[in-house]
């Protein structure tokens, strides 16, 4: 007879012979062969095999001391005391273990300053750095049209934990587009309106309709709520926008006679 099940292979043979005709004054002796044949699984595989002959385990987890799938294995406690019978024998590192102790509850003073300087961020969402183009209207073919920006830092607060958490931002480069197939200009400067004119861009064709977009890089400095610990973060945020639409137009030239002019005629 052979008994297989999912967990090991016991092969159980027996062999009995006797005559045809018996005796019972002389009976002739008895012949019985007895063999027995055990292949455990290794612990690991063993485990996954039982998986279709055990009950399931319950959901709720197990009081330590007690049994855990109804073989379970007590940390604390040696296997003859955690399984009986035949799997109280097996060497093996536990089959079924309790579940990890629980982590603390997260405050945050537990966090990382990394930690919270990236989630605070994922929170955050702030406006770019303010494009300005002058003029805003109508710019001329062969004339300076000039582009600043009017906000090179920014602030926000936002909550994290039940603490509010105070970024401020600050500009490190500027990324002007003016897309009409020149190379953008790059600066650290926000540089300021009118009569400053550090940043300027002549287009040389006129335009139906243009626009211009500037693109900011931000460094955040992230105040934590209780140490007032500055955390800071280069390149940390990026933020995109676009002017209005304005027309692109050639430049018309008129001559006059001042000196008639003035003379009213």
């Amino acid at each position: 007879m052979i008994i297989t099940s999912a967990s090991c292979l016991i092969a159980l043979s027996f062999s009995t012979s006797l005559p045809l005709t018996t005796d019972l004054t002389n009976p002739p002796p008895e012949t019985n062969d007895f063999t027995f044949q055990a292949d455990v699984a290794a612990p690991d595989t063993l485990a996954t095999l039982l998986e279709d002959v055990i009950t399931p385990a319950p959901v709720e987890p197990p009081v330590p001391g007690q049994l855990w799938q109804g073989w379970g294995v007590d940390p604390q406690a040696t296997p003859a005391q955690s399984c009986d019978g035949f799997f109280a024998n097996i060497p093996r590192t536990p089959l079924a273990c309790y579940p990890e102790t629980p982590p603390a509850e997260e405050t945050i003073n537990t966090l990382p300053a990394g930690e919270l300087a990236y989630r605070a961020l994922a929170l955050t969402k702030i406006e770019g750095a303010g494009l300005k183009v002058q003029p805003h209207i109508r710019a001329y073919v062969g004339v300076p049209t000039l582009v600043h920006a009017t906000h090179p830092t920014r602030e926000t607060t936002v909550e994290l934990l039940s603490h509010p958490i105070h970024i401020t931002f600050t500009a490190s480069s500027y990324t002007y587009t003016f897309n009409d197939g020149s190379a953008p200009l790059v600066t650290t400067d926000p540089s300021g309106p009118f009569p400053i004119s550090r940043l300027r861009h002549i287009y040389h064709q006129p335009f139906p309709t243009q626009t211009i977009t500037l693109e900011t890089i931000w460094s955040a400095h992230i105040t934590h709520p209780t140490t007032g610990q500055i955390i800071t973060l280069n390149n940390a945020l990026t933020t995109r926008e676009t002017s209005q639409p304005f027309e692109v137009r050639k430049a018309k030239g008129y001559l006059t006679d001042t000196a008639e002019e003035l003379k009213g005629r």
